[in-house]
């Protein structure tokens, strides 16, 4: 796995949101994600749960950036939704020489920010991406992701043909496709310190349909 360095990562609310904020309308979101929460976190005390959306950039650069919303005050066991009012970091963008975009591809993740601070320190390793103590990780995404890309997509394996923006894409057994009506479900488990999640070999390996 190419992924092998220490990285602190800060956690940003930017993609929920109101749509009026000081009285100025905002106009549209970019995208409205619906999901549902599957399976439960055992019987472990849950002190700051966050529904996240951890940004890679899994082929061309060693670096991994995060942007993770809170759960909206809703119950892990049930379904949530939220808005996309902002593009991705910069930095988590890349550009795919095959493609001409630049995109960035994000995991739906759950964690709680045991500590309240705010932030969390992760350790990729062979086994996952490590969050570290005293914070947890508690969900994944485990076949849906968050792909942006700044121009049309048309031919450029594996992903199907998309217009610009953003779009929830499905990755299992080797087939890469779109979820059309932006749909996310995302597996809970008991609190662990990996999010055991292959998004590198997922899409690597996948073929549109």
């Amino acid at each position: 796995m190419i992924w092998r360095r220490l990285l602190l990562v800060s956690l940003l609310a930017t993609a929920c949101g109101d749509a009026v904020v000081d009285g100025d309308y905002r106009g549209e979101p970019h995208l409205r994600v619906e999901g549902v929460f599957r399976g439960n976190t055992g019987d472990a005390t849950i002190r700051s749960p966050h529904l996240g959306i951890l940004w890679s950039t899994p082929w061309f650069e060693e670096r991994l950036e995060a942007t993770l919303t809170p759960i909206l005050a809703t119950p892990l066991s049930s379904n949530f939704s939220f808005e996309i009012w902002d593009l991705p970091p910069i930095s988590a963008t890349f550009l795919d020489p095959f493609c001409g975009a630049w995109l960035a591809l994000g995991t739906f993740v759950v964690y709680d920010d045991v500590d309240e601070n705010g932030r969390v320190e992760m350790e990729l390793e062979d086994e996952g991406l490590r969050i570290l103590a005293p914070d947890t990780a508690l969900g994944l995404g485990e076949v849906h992701y968050l792909l942006y890309t700044n121009r049309a997509l048309e031919g450029c394996e594996p992903f199907p043909d998309l217009d610009a923006g953003f779009h929830v894409i499905l990755a299992y057994d080797g087939w890469v496709g779109r979820s059309e009506k932006a749909y996310v479900e995302i597996s809970l488990f008991p609190p662990q310190e990996f999010f055991p999640f292959s998004v590198e070999e997922e899409l690597r390996s996948g073929s549109s349909p």
